[in-house]
């Protein structure tokens, strides 16, 4: 009886029902409204009924204290065997309380989804046991720890807490976001300076990027990011936002006009990327406003706010309505419905940062946010001296604060007394960087050997290269590409090309960077290692070379926008010619006739951005037709046309993958594309609200007709769909597998046709062999991942291959150790990867991977069709039971 209206007093009622009933097994009361009162409700079945072994609690608010009733009624149950929970934010000492589980040793509580994991939470009991043996007092694990890290590093946590104490210094990330000349800026040096902190009005002022200012408040360290307001800048702000920090939304109220534009999108933006965000709502340049005024637009906002937030609950709720009739699991759109954005303190503040009005008291409110305890992180004294001897190694090598993660005992020194092993070193490492305080990304093989000392450094990193006045300021003065001084390496005909194609293609050779700020003062070795950072942060893409002996080349979608090349706006390009990028280029492709379409439909907000960041995941998947600020063209092996499409109109992203004969053979490659869309949505816009519109092959079926339909979201597959057309493989398989195969193929091809260039081939074979090299690796590391296997002594292809050895069968395993032994043989006598290297390592990864489930042509014309309130609203009716209704069903 899940999903009805049951509430706290319909619970009670079916309680009462428990006292006679002695056979039923299974009670599902999911999605009911319980809360912790509705818990309360339940002593009959959960500590004097002697038969239910299972029940399903999810989506039901109970919170802790319903979590504290819940785990004290089941202290004297001795016959349940399972308890399904999904309350993601309980506190740590509350789930001590539920696992414990009294006298019934058979009793498991399952947090679903995966979030609290059981082994997690086991290590932190561990540990706690231990601290009440002692005397000691239980610690609360930061939320970063428990939810991103594994059960070792929760150990780690808690073991260092424990032993070495909590430091009082506490570290708060603020950040100030709204239109650019909304006066963040002032505002943040009035903040910090406590006095009036104007900037001029020009553009040699405005805010490049991100600029970060240390404010100092007692004991609390604030750093306060104030994020550019230009559009160019919105897709970079995205890599420096954090759960763990205060979010202060400025307003021009002088210059207020519209809330959508001014205020709302901004909250549909941070939201889109910190779900459930509270954040503080500024008002400035009230100087020259009445208080009539200023009132008005106060009491506008506030109530707009409000009606636009449940103009989009009531849409999620319908599409809730859709997934129950249908059946498939909609839990993050439930999700996104529970975790809307909150005004703190309901009001906004009204300041002028020119005269101090309202800024002492918006500075004593915005200093007692900070130093709440959901916000400021409390950390072991260990981890504190830790960070301070990074950053202070950071600081004696201000134009390079790059350290190798090798020579960090070196730079703690007997500061490693207190991190005996490599794993709690990693897990404190690993903490800082999810805190902010440095960047460190162990799961990139690129940038793992790397510590960032210095996130502002990287701030400025990126910023030298990504800018909005690169080609031109705002004024239409020349931008800084045009200031800068061909250096003495370089030719004047290549350094007039170079200027070129970055002007023209958005592409640059590595060594432009040399000559950036901040770039010039990094060495070639740790270049590249920043060239992996922006690739990390999905800002650049290395362009594949033709030869070994080419120069690197790295293309920056961004600067593809037509905002910085308004000459070539509406400029038509021919497909004859192999485009690498196109800038302001419109294009037609013509499909062929057996084709799948699935349209990402963002209608509530279209993130800036995301576009870019899709085409950086999907931009080596195949060969590159044409790629613009809107559009990538590729082909995927032989008749196999892929195209991914922008439109910002309609707020969507189309994936289309058509053949000359057959779907089915288009259909691989399209779900390697449409699984990037969904992994990007997933890990980088959990808070964006997208649909999937399915298109069919079939003439009859138009995309005009979809999007008139008057339902729009009666076509939403469950996200991610192809979860369930594969079933229990996971996503990483599936790119894995599909990813050698399309190897496989240009191989054959390639051996097939042996005209062309030897060099060239050979390049181009040494590329492969090392993508599938990688893919390997990433292969073991899904078997350790899914495996829950616990790696040691690194994170590179070796490590990864032991810990998985238990799960690999002998002949596989024989075979890896061949494959890593031939790649270092390669790598030593500096030789390029051949072919046969390329099939050994395709025959022995597709030993680790199961069968894909062969999709048939007559399934793939249901799933382009699918339609489910459509067709469930004929064979389901919704059922919303009443107590009455539920109690006589129990009896």
């Amino acid at each position: 009886i899940s999903n009805n209206k049951l509430e706290a007093e319909g619970i009670a009622k079916i309680d009462l029902a428990f006292a006679s009933n002695t056979s039923l097994e299974e009670l599902g009361i999911s999605d009911n409204g319980l809360g912790s009162d509705g818990v309360a409700n339940m002593r009959n079945m959960l500590t004097n009924n002697t038969t239910l072994k299972k029940i399903l609690l999810q989506y039901n608010n109970i919170g802790d204290a319903g979590a504290l009733t819940l785990a004290n009624y089941l202290q004297g149950n001795e016959t349940l065997e399972n308890v399904v929970l999904l309350e993601k934010y309980l506190r740590l000492q509350v789930c001590r309380g539920l696992m414990s589980g009294g006298q019934n040793t058979n009793l498991n509580i399952i947090f679903f989804p995966e979030d609290f994991h059981d082994a997690k939470i086991k290590a932190a009991l561990d540990e706690w046991e231990a601290a009440k043996n002692n005397g000691q007092e239980l610690i609360s694990v930061p939320r970063e720890v428990f939810e991103y890290q594994d059960a070792a590093a929760v150990k780690a946590f808690l073991k260092a807490a424990l032993v070495e104490g909590l430091s009082a210094n506490k570290a708060v990330k603020m950040l100030m976001v709204g239109r650019a000349r909304a006066g963040k800026t002032s505002l943040t040096n009035s903040l910090v300076n406590d006095v009036s902190g104007l900037t001029k009005d020009d553009d040699d002022r405005a805010t490049v990027s991100v600029e970060i200012r240390p404010w100092v408040v007692k004991d609390v360290t604030i750093s306060i990011w104030d994020f550019a307001g230009q559009e160019e800048y919105y897709m970079t702000h995205t890599f420096f936002l954090s759960r763990r920090c205060v979010v202060v939304l400025i307003v021009d109220l002088s210059a207020y006009k519209d809330f959508d534009v001014d205020v709302y999108y901004w909250v549909k933006a941070i939201q889109a990327h910190i779900p459930g965000v509270q954040f503080f709502l500024v008002g400035t340049h009230i100087d020259n406003m009445g208080s009539e005024e200023i009132s008005r637009i106060q009491k506008e906002i506030i109530v707009s706010f409000y009606e636009s937030e449940r103009r989009v609950i009531s849409a999620l709720e319908k599409q809730l309505e859709v997934a129950e009739e249908s059946g498939t699991d909609m839990s993050h759109v439930r999700e996104q419905k529970d975790r809307r954005p909150q005004i703190l303190h309901n009001n906004v503040f009204p300041v002028s940062s020119k005269e101090m009005t309202g800024v002492p008291e918006l500075r004593k409110l915005l200093v007692n946010h900070a130093t709440a305890k959901e916000v400021a992180i409390r950390l072991p004294n260990s981890y504190v001296k830790l960070l301070n001897n990074i950053h202070n190694w950071g600081q004696k090598h201000p134009t390079e604060p790059i350290l190798a993660r090798s020579d960090i005992r070196k730079v703690i020194g007997s500061l490693g007394d207190s991190f005996q092993s490599d794993d709690d070193l990693d897990a404190a490492l690993e903490l800082l960087h999810l805190v902010g305080q440095i960047l460190w990304y162990r799961e990139n093989a690129a940038l793992m050997d790397r510590v960032f000392a210095s996130p502002r450094w990287v701030v400025d990193i990126t910023k030298a290269l990504v800018r909005h006045d690169m080609f031109r300021s705002e004024h239409g003065n020349p931008g800084i590409i045009h200031k800068l001084t061909k250096p003495d390496f370089i030719r004047a005909k290549e350094w007039s090309k170079m200027k070129d194609d970055f002007y023209k293609n958005a592409t640059f050779d590595l060594r432009f960077l040399a000559l950036l700020d901040t770039w010039k003062d990094v060495d070639e070795l740790h270049r590249r290692k920043l060239v992996s950072l922006l690739k990390q942060f999905e800002l650049i893409i290395e362009v594949p070379r033709k030869k070994k002996s080419d120069n690197v080349k790295c293309l920056v979608p961004i600067y593809l926008k037509r905002s910085f090349h308004p000459e070539f706006e509406n400029k038509r390009f021919s497909l004859r010619k192999s485009i690498v990028s196109l800038i302001g280029g419109r294009a037609s492709v013509q499909l062929d006739k057996h084709r799948v379409i699935w349209r990402y439909d963002m209608q509530e907000y279209f993130p800036e951005g995301i576009f870019f960041r899709l085409l950086v995941r999907c931009y080596t998947l195949g060969k590159i037709r044409f790629v613009s600020d809107q559009m990538l063209y590729a082909n995927v092996g032989p008749d196999i046309k892929v195209v991914v499409k922008e439109d910002r109109t309609s707020s969507n992203i189309s994936i289309a993958c058509s053949h000359k004969t057959d779907l089915q053979l288009a259909w691989p490659a399209f779900v390697l594309y449409a699984l990037e869309m969904e992994n990007l949505l997933r890990t980088a816009y959990q808070g964006v609200q997208c649909g999937i519109m399915c298109v069919a092959s079939d003439s009859r079926l138009r995309e005009r007709e979809l999007c008139n339909h008057e339902q729009h979201y009666d076509m939403v597959p469950p996200l991610p769909y192809m979860h369930v057309i594969f079933g229990h493989i996971s996503a990483v398989q599936v790119g894995i597998m599909l990813r050698f195969d399309n190897i496989d193929e240009q191989l054959t091809r390639m051996s097939e046709n042996k005209s062309g260039n030897s060099e060239t081939y050979q390049s181009e074979f040494d590329l492969m062999a090392k993508e599938a090299f990688h893919l390997l690796e990433r292969l073991l590391k899904n078997i350790c991942v899914s495996n829950q296997i616990q790696v040691v002594n690194g994170r590179d292809y070796d490590a990864y291959l032991e810990a998985a050895k238990p799960e690999i069968e002998d002949k596989s395993y024989l075979g890896l150790v061949d494959v890593r032994k031939n790649y270092l043989n390669f790598e030593k006598k500096n030789e390029l990867l051949d072919a046969e290297f390329i099939q050994s390592v395709l025959e022995v990864g597709r030993t680790l991977l199961p069968d894909l489930p062969q999709i048939e042509t007559s399934k793939m014309a249901g799933i382009a069709n699918y339609e489910p309130s459509a067709q469930l609203r004929e064979e389901r009716t919704k059922v919303n039971m009443d107590a009455a209704a539920a109690t006589k069903l129990i009896e």
